[in-house]
């Protein structure tokens, strides 16, 4: 995965950071997914740290239909970010608070 940054003002972007590879596992990228490491206890992947006694993150639904008050399909959604730590860095570079 490459990000691309574009200056204001330019019309072609800068340089190149390259990120992870994509994650075999995972086809699409949801806004839900974006401030949470990979991680997260509740809702990080499944190298995530010991959970509280749940995990959003990692939820594999079985059972009959329609017993859950949620879909499935929005059971199924990314929780966690696989780009976490690159979001975090940009964030704090924007912010001015990565060099504390």
């Amino acid at each position: 995965v490459v990000a691309l940054t574009t200056a204001i003002g330019e019309r072609s972007p800068g340089a190149a950071t390259y990120l992870d590879d994509w994650p075999a596992d995972v086809y699409s990228l949801s806004h839900v997914a974006l401030p949470f490491s990979p991680l997260d206890p509740v809702y990080g992947g499944p190298l995530a740290a010991d959970s509280p006694g749940i995990e959003l993150g990692n939820l594999a639904p079985r059972g009959e239909r329609g017993v859950l008050k949620v879909s499935g399909t929005d059971m199924l959604r990314l929780r966690w970010n696989p780009f976490y730590d690159y979001v975090e860095s940009r964030v704090l570079e924007f912010t001015g608070l990565g060099a504390r």
